[in-house]
């Protein structure tokens, strides 16, 4: 059906697949735990306000995720996403856009820059997860 991870398993040899593999920390998220209470949306927004200061904390920065696009790993519209691009180039001009978030199939409330095969571009927005919009992109 064409899903990347798949494809990757059938190219794998089975006895090495079959092999204990060592376990490695993944990157820990950051978890804000409390008690429910009605200004839950207000501290959200402040956080998010602030949130290019958190990234500059020297104890925070190593935890926060990198500014730039990243795939997930796990969904289709994976394969649409420039994996690790920090820049998106305008082919026109040679302008050139700083991604400055962390940014993934997931992400929602964005400003999307496609480019189709025959090399125009096309400039979207969605409050949608991503994945969702480019979905229809696809199928369309």
């Amino acid at each position: 059906r064409g899903i990347p991870a798949y494809q990757r398993a059938l190219n794998c040899n089975r006895g090495e697949l079959l092999q204990d593999k060592p376990i490695f920390e993944s990157k820990k998220l950051i978890r804000c735990i409390a008690n429910y209470d009605a200004g839950w949306t207000k501290m959200r927004h402040v956080i998010g306000r602030f949130w290019p200061l958190l990234t500059q904390d020297l104890h925070l920065k190593d935890i926060i995720p990198p500014k730039g696009t990243y795939q997930c790993g796990r969904c289709v519209a994976c394969m649409y996403i420039a994996k690790g691009s920090k820049t998106l180039t305008n082919s026109t001009d040679s302008d050139t856009i700083n991604v400055r978030q962390f940014f993934n199939c997931n992400t929602t409330g964005i400003v999307y820059l496609l480019t189709c095969k025959c090399g125009l571009k096309y400039v979207g927005k969605t409050i949608r997860p991503f994945k969702k919009r480019i979905m229809e992109h696809v199928h369309s």
